[in-house]
């Protein structure tokens, strides 16, 4: 099984679009389809990257509000 086999088998979670990101993706328009693979691959990579950093960063939270009570 290859990594794009991968990618698209597992759940994968995502922050939503921002202004920015909606933009730089709409100036990948006139390029070549290389570089319209790569911005979609890493718009999609850093996404998910915020989205698990944010999962961990409530997970922390959360454990530390526990161990006040």
């Amino acid at each position: 099984m290859d990594r794009t086999d991968t990618l698209t088998t597992r759940t994968r979670h995502l922050i939503a679009l921002t202004i920015a990101e909606i933009r730089h993706l709409f100036n990948l328009a006139d390029k070549d389809d290389h570089a319209i693979d790569h911005g979609l691959r890493w718009s999609a990579w850093r996404r998910e990257h915020q989205a698990d950093a944010r999962r961990h960063h409530v997970r922390r939270r959360l454990r530390l509000q526990m161990l006040e009570i």
